[in-house]
């Protein structure tokens, strides 16, 4: 099924979706990938991160994309940006390239998150290899 760029965000930003967010416990909801970056298809997948206070367990994060995948019709890919194992080079993408569409708590998280994803960066600028 193709699904256009306003459908999906008017569907994430539904009172239905947000609902589903705060039922998970999430703080911080955002779109990333192609359909910020201006190159989406109406086939491509959705890529959204998380972030919560609360750690979500690896069921959690896969109810999210199941119901994600059947409220917008395409293939999603769900991304738990407090995962200790997400490489850093990705999360810092995430951050710098993301479109947030749903905070519970003013961004307080999503602005923790951020710096200290900025610092550990930084930290190890001397060992990317890029």
């Amino acid at each position: 099924m193709r699904t256009s760029k306003d459908d999906i965000f008017d569907k994430l930003k539904s009172n239905e979706c947000i609902n589903k967010f705060k039922e998970l416990g999430l703080n911080t909801v955002m779109l990333s990938g192609s359909i910020v970056m201006e190159n989406f298809k109406g086939h491509s997948d959705i890529d959204i991160a998380i972030l919560s206070e609360k750690a979500i367990s690896f069921d959690r994060i896969l109810e999210l994309e199941d119901y994600l995948e059947k409220f917008l019709g395409t293939k999603v890919d769900v991304i738990n940006l407090r995962d200790e194992n997400l490489d850093l080079n990705l999360k810092v993408n995430i951050y710098d390239n993301s479109m947030i569409i749903y905070s519970d708590d003013n961004l307080r998280l999503y602005n923790m998150e951020y710096i200290n994803t900025e610092l550990l960066y930084k930290e190890n600028e001397t060992f990317r290899l890029f």
